[in-house]
């Protein structure tokens, strides 16, 4: 199974080689952070592993990649509780109404630049939407916006786990997500903002996170330091 234990809270599942969702232990059970694609019975496989029932699902950001199971989880456990961002829910909503990306609505404020990236319909609607320090469990909700406008990431307090979802990726190195290693182009063609990406990154450089568990790319430990060399390289390119 393309499982790894990144920890005694933690189990990382892989599709693909590339595409990562996480299973989260609280002590009510487990919380699945964001789905991946066709994983619906690796997922449930690997919480009855784990011993716990799955109680909910929070999603980074609407993506293809993030949700596209989630649909056959919910139904294969239909009391799951559904949660993600408030702004990304109505991408997510569009989507489920078969709006084309490039027709999605801008909210006043933001870049006027289409929304990029892969989505499709889901039919599950959300029962939970969350917004920047909301509480999920020990995950605190982190508004990390710029690869979709409502992305989000989410810190469990009790380890300084970073979920990330697509606002790093962690090939070779961390790196933001317009600046992924150049065998994996795909984060950075589906990054709709690169100042916004890079300014959500740069505002949690002190915001105690130890490890980066993202999206695509294997575990890293994580510092300051680590932080601040993907900031500098991402500065480069938004220069250029």
């Amino acid at each position: 199974m393309p499982v790894s234990l990144i920890s005694d809270r933690c189990l990382q599942i892989r599709r693909f080689g590339f595409i990562n969702c996480y299973l989260v232990r609280e002590t009510d059970g487990l919380t699945l952070i964001d789905t991946a694609v066709g994983a619906a019975r690796i997922i449930m496989e690997a919480a009855r592993h784990l011993g716990q029932p799955l109680r909910r699902i929070v999603l980074t950001h609407a993506h293809a990649d993030h949700v596209g199971s989630v649909d056959m989880v919910k139904k294969l456990a239909p009391d799951v509780q559904l949660f993600i961002g408030a702004r990304d829910a109505q991408l997510l909503a569009e989507a489920s109404r078969g709006v084309a990306r490039r027709n999605m609505k801008l909210l006043p404020g933001e870049p006027p630049i289409p929304v990029k990236g892969s989505f499709k319909k889901v039919k599950a609607a959300p029962d939970t939407l969350l917004n920047e320090n909301d509480a999920v469990g020990s995950l605190r909700v982190l508004a990390t916006p710029g690869h979709t406008p409502g992305h989000i990431s989410f810190l469990d307090e009790r380890d300084g786990a970073f979920y990330a979802g697509d606002a790093l990726c962690t090939f070779q190195e961390t790196r933001l997500p317009f600046d992924p290693p150049s065998y994996f182009p795909l984060i950075k063609g589906g990054t709709w903002h690169d100042s916004t990406a890079l300014r959500s990154i740069e505002r949690l450089v002190d915001s105690g996170i130890k490890r980066v568990l993202a999206g695509h790319g294997p575990a890293r430990e994580s510092s300051r330091a680590s932080l601040e060399q993907a900031i500098v390289h991402a500065r480069r390119k938004v220069r250029a």
